[in-house]
């Protein structure tokens, strides 16, 4: 029979081997939970990713099934999240094997080709993590990363030339378009940091999605979001609009796709 493409969480068993009949690729999600100023749910980075994730998928799948919408793992590694109440934080060795075991996991059961979408602190884990997947199983592994293709897509802040970063315009956009109940509004109000202010003519320095993060060619300043802003947040997300959180989503979604 043919397969009915509910999420990997919510197949049953004999789902999960039908749908490795049609397809042996699945999309891992993987995001942060850590604060996003007062304006702006813990779970934010969660939404953005999951709803991202359900776009890509209907995109993947429209005429056939292509790929199995997988489990989020829901947390990073956030050190620098730590002045502010409201995080989990999985040390980087942690999440690096959490990772690797998932991917073992779903390799074993025949999913053969892997993709992980991250959005939030975990890059070099998650990379290290897969890396031990691809030693140890020989299979097919691609890492994306949310921010680096949000930062590409337009807004105003950028477009003044100022930064948008955590829990900025394109961040509340998002958050609008998939659960306005949770935004803070009477509590959204911009933030230009002084580091921003004072290391804008300086080359190689770029904060959050700033800039069209395909041009690697950059610094890493190692912060903690306390030296950056007092408030948890920076950008401006007063302009935020649930219009521009669809088009942010579609836009990355599509994106991802084509690369999938």
């Amino acid at each position: 029979r043919r397969v009915n493409m509910k999420r990997f969480v919510e197949m049953t068993t004999e789902d999960v081997g039908s749908a490795l009949q049609e397809t042996n690729a699945i999309l891992i999600s993987l995001g942060q939970l850590v604060q996003h100023g007062a304006h702006l749910p813990i779970n934010t980075d969660l939404l953005e990713v999951t709803a991202t994730v359900e776009r890509i998928v209907g995109i993947l799948n429209k005429d056939q099934p292509r790929i199995v919408q997988g489990p989020l793992i829901p947390f990073g590694h956030s050190p620098y999240h730590r002045d502010f109440p409201g995080y989990i934080s999985l040390e980087p060795e942690t999440l690096a094997h959490v990772v690797r075991d998932i991917g073992i996991g779903l390799a074993n059961q025949g999913f053969r080709r892997q993709v992980y979408l991250n959005l939030g602190g975990a890059q070099g884990p998650l990379e290290t993590g897969t890396y031990l997947v691809r030693e140890a199983c020989d299979i097919n592994l691609h890492v994306l990363n949310w921010f680096e293709v949000v930062a590409g897509i337009e807004c105003s802040t950028a477009g003044k030339g100022e930064y948008d970063g955590h829990g900025g315009e394109r961040e509340t956009s998002c958050v609008l378009a998939i659960a306005p109940d949770l935004v803070e509004s009477d509590r959204r109000f911009a933030h230009e940091s002084n580091l921003h202010t004072q290391s804008k003519d300086l080359p190689l320095v770029r904060f959050g999605m700033a800039t069209n993060m395909t041009d690697r060619h950059r610094a890493l300043s190692v912060w903690s979001i306390k030296d950056i802003t007092p408030h948890g947040h920076y950008g401006d997300p007063t302009v935020s609009t649930e219009e521009d959180g669809h088009r942010i989503l579609d836009t990355a979604a599509e994106i991802f796709a084509e690369f999938i």
